[in-house]
């Protein structure tokens, strides 16, 4: 198993995604957003019904793949 040794490094590339759909899965998003670079994680908080909160966490390897979602996904539908 690996270590991430400075945690502060990797959570400068998070993202905040909104808007999204309530069927939406940590999968789905993490589809989606690889389409710009490697993605360190992914997470979508549920409610008891398990279903999306309408928003999301995507957290990249690497600032220009951060940089190249933004570019992308901002106001995407």
């Amino acid at each position: 198993m690996w270590q991430v040794k400075d945690s502060k490094v990797i959570s400068k590339f998070n993202l905040v995604v909104k808007n999204l759909p309530k069927n939406i899965t940590s999968k789905d998003l993490n589809i989606l957003f690889s389409e710009v670079g490697s993605v360190f994680s992914c997470k979508i908080p549920t409610n008891s019904k398990n279903n999306s909160e309408g928003f999301g966490f995507v957290c990249y390897y690497e600032e220009d793949s951060l940089d190249k979602a933004i570019d992308k996904f901002n106001n995407y539908e």
